[in-house]
This record gives C-alpha cells, sequence and structure tokens, in this order.
C-alpha cells in the first residue's frame, strides 16, 4: 500500500482534491470556514485500496498546533518498522 500525507494551507482545497481525485466522499470538506481533519484517519477508495491517505489540517500564519501536530506524525511515520505504515508521499 502506497501511504500519502496531504498538506497545506487552509482553504487551499486539499480536503475536495481527495475526495475528486480519489472518488470517496470521506475528507471533511468545509466551504464557509476550516475545515476540520483528523490526520490518523485512514482514507481509502473502494476502488483502489492501494493508496491510502491522511489529510491534515490546513496551515495558517503564525498557527503551531497543526504544524507540531504534522511535524509529529511525519516523525512517527517514518519510525514505523513495516514499510505499509510509513509514509511514501507528501502531496
Amino acid at each position: 500500500r502506497f501511504r500519502i500525507l496531504v498538506i497545506g494551507k487552509s482553504g487551499a482545497g486539499k480536503s475536495s482534491l481527495i475526495n475528486a481525485a480519489f472518488n470517496v466522499d470521506l475528507a471533511n470538506v468545509s466551504h464557509d470556514r476550516a475545515g476540520v481533519s483528523s490526520i490518523e484517519q485512514e482514507i481509502t477508495s473502494p476502488h483502489n485500496n492501494r493508496f491510502v491517505l491522511h489529510d491534515s489540517q490546513g496551515f495558517a500564519a503564525g498557527e503551531v498546533a497543526n504544524f507540531n501536530t504534522v511535524k509529529n506524525f511525519i516523525q512517527r511515520r517514518a519510525n514505523m518498522p513495516n514499510v505499509k505504515d510509513r509514509l511514501h508521499a507528501i502531496w
């Protein structure tokens, strides 16, 4: 399985991109405010479960908590003993 973390600025359309590109409706999309996502949630498509996606909260200027969450997630995944549990790409 190929594991991808999607990160970017708040409101950039990360969740919409995941839903559209992988033909799912699992990533939380918010049109009027910053969306709420759990970086730990594994998003897979029933059409192709070889890809596992993780949707992060968006980044905002001066915001530190989400930066630390993403950094810790990346470090933790990098140290996973099984290759299938590590991150293979950050998009």
